[in-house]
C-alpha cells in the first residue's frame, strides 16, 4: 500500500528539476566541466533511461527516503531533537546535526541544514553516494566505535567506483573491440572490495549488534547478501529491511510445544532469531510483542498471555532496546551506548517463553509475533505534538503492528 509523504508537491517538483538539470548527462563523453558527481541527484542516473529499473528499486527504498520530508516518523523525530529540516544553521546540542552525516550526507558533507538547498539533498542516500565511496578510512563519530556516516568514507569527485570488477572508461573512443563497450558519461574504476563488502553499509549502520564485530571484513558474509540479493544477476537496490514485510518474516522461527499436566498445559514458546545481528533490529525503537492465545474448538479464547498491556502484563513477550535518555528526551539511536533496558533477540539467540495453560477445553494454541517500527509510547507522543501533520495511516486507530511470524499447535 503506498503512504502518503509529507512533502508531495516539493519532491515533484524537486523531481522534475532533477530531470531537466541532468537528462542531458546521459550523453555526455567527457567529465571535464560538467557538474562535480556529489552534486548529482539519482534522476541523472536512471529518469532518462539508463538505470530506470535501478532508480526505480531506489525509489521505494528507505535510503531514498532518509530525509526527516520524506518520512514522516522521521519527520516527527528530527522537528522534535534537531528543528526544521528547511531550515538553514539547524544545530543540535550547539553542533552540525549529527543524523544528516547518514541521513543526509551530500548536505552534512557541504555543512549545510535545508535539505531542499540543492536536489542532491532532498535525494538523501542516492546513487552518487555510495558509487563514490572509493575508501572506507574508519568510525568518526563521538565516542568510541560510533559511525560518522560519510565521513567515515573517501570520497571520489570526479570517477565512479563501481563493483563489477572492470573499468569503464568516459572516452569510447580510446577502445576497440569488446572493450569499447565498457562506456559510461563518467568514468568508472572497480572497487569490489568495497562495494561487495559491508564496508560499504557500516559507515551508517551500527555493528555493536552483529554476531561478528568484524563484519567488514572481506572474508565474511557481507550485508548485501540479504539487503542486495542479485535478481536476474543486478543487485536489488530496494535495500529492504525493517520497512519490508517480506524480510521481517523470514527472521524469525516460532515452534510451540506443550506437555499435559495435571489439569494444565506446560507450554514453551521458542522464538529463533535466524540473522547475524539483533532481532528485532539494531535500531533501537523496533519491538516485538509476542502474542500467546489458546482457543476452544469454537473459536472462544480460552487463555491469553495479557489483554491490553503486555509491557505489565507479560513483559518477557516484549522484544524491545530502550537507550539511556529514552524517557523524555531519546537520543539518536546511534549514540545510544547504555541502556535502561535491552530484551532484543540477539544474533542467532534462541530464546523460550514458558506459559501454564489451563488444558480444559483447549483446542488450538496460536502464538504471533507482531512487529513494530517504533516504540508504541514514542509514536503517541510524536502524533499529540504534530497531530496537524502526521499523516492518517500513523494515528492511533490506524497503527497496526505487522506479523513476523505465526506459530499453531492443535489437539
Amino acid at each position: 500500500m503506498q503512504t502518503p509523504r509529507l512533502e508531495g508537491i516539493c519532491a515533484s517538483v524537486l523531481t522534475a528539476v532533477g530531470i531537466m538539470l541532468f537528462a542531458p548527462l546521459a550523453s555526455s563523453v567527457e567529465n571535464e566541466g560538467g557538474p562535480e558527481l556529489h552534486s548529482l541527484t539519482a534522476y541523472s542516473c536512471g529518469s532518462v533511461g539508463c538505470h530506470a529499473d535501478i532508480f526505480q528499486q531506489w525509489n521505494s527504498s528507505m535510503h531514498a527516503n532518509s530525509v526527516p520530508m520524506k518520512d514522516p516518523i522521521h519527520a516527527a523525530f528530527y522537528r522534535q531533537l534537531v528543528g526544521d529540516p528547511l531550515r538553514e544553521g539547524t544545530q543540535m546540542g550547539n553542533q552540525y546535526p549529527v543524523c544528516l552525516q547518514c541521513h543526509a550526507p551530500f548536505a552534512a558533507l557541504d555543512g549545510r541544514t535545508n535539505l531542499n538547498a540543492k536536489p542532491a539533498y532532498h535525494d538523501g542516500i542516492n546513487c552518487m553516494i555510495c558509487h563514490t565511496f572509493s575508501q572506507y578510512t574508519g568510525r568518526t563519530g563521538q565516542g568510541s566505535g560510533l559511525p560518522g556516516g560519510v565521513h567515515d568514507y573517501k570520497l571520489s569527485s570526479d570517477v565512479l567506483q563501481g563493483a563489477l570488477g572492470r573499468y569503464f572508461s568516459s572516452h569510447p573512443d580510446q577502445r576497440q573491440g569488446e572493450a569499447a563497450k565498457s562506456y559510461h558519461p563518467y568514468a568508472i574504476e572497480p572497487n569490489q572490495k568495497l562495494l561487495k563488502t559491508s564496508r560499504a553499509c557500516i559507515g551508517c549502520h551500527d555493528i555493536r549488534d552483529n554476531a561478528d564485530e568484524n563484519v567488514f571484513e572481506e572474508d565474511r558474509i557481507a550485508c548485501q547478501a540479504c539487503h542486495m540479493p542479485k535478481i536476474n544477476g543486478v543487485a536489488d537496490h530496494s535495500m529492504q529491511g525493517g520497512h519490508s514485510a517480506g524480510m521481517v518474516k523470514q527472521a524469525l522461527l516460532l515452534s510451540i510445544e506443550a506437555k499435559p499436566e495435571a489439569d494444565q498445559l506446560l507450554t514453551q514458546v521458542k522464538l529463533q532469531n535466524t540473522l547475524p545481528h539483533s532481532f528485532p533490529a539494531t535500531m533501537p525503537l523496533r519491538n516485538v510483542t509476542l502474542k500467546v492465545v489458546a482457543y476452544a474448538q469454537d473459536g472462544q479464547v480460552v487463555w491469553e498471555n495479557f489483554h491490553t498491556n503486555a509491557a505489565k502484563e507479560d513483559p518477557k513477550a516484549v522484544l524491545v532496546y530502550k537507550p539511556n535518555g529514552y524517557i523524555g528526551h531519546p537520543p539518536l539511536p546511534v549514540t545510544a551506548m547504555q541502556s535502561l533496558a535491552d530484551s532484543h533477540l540477539k544474533a542467532k539467540e534462541t530464546r523460550v517463553l514458558s506459559y501454564k495453560i489451563p488444558a480444559t477445553k483447549v483446542a488450538l494454541i496460536r502464538a504471533e509475533a507482531y512487529y513494530n517500527l517504533i516504540l508504541p509510547d514514542q509514536i503517541l507522543n510524536a502524533q499529540i505534538q504534530y497531530q496537524q501533520t502526521m499523516p492518517a495511516y500513523l494515528l492511533p486507530n490506524n497503527k497496526l503492528p505487522g506479523s513476523a511470524g505465526v506459530a499453531e499447535l492443535r489437539f
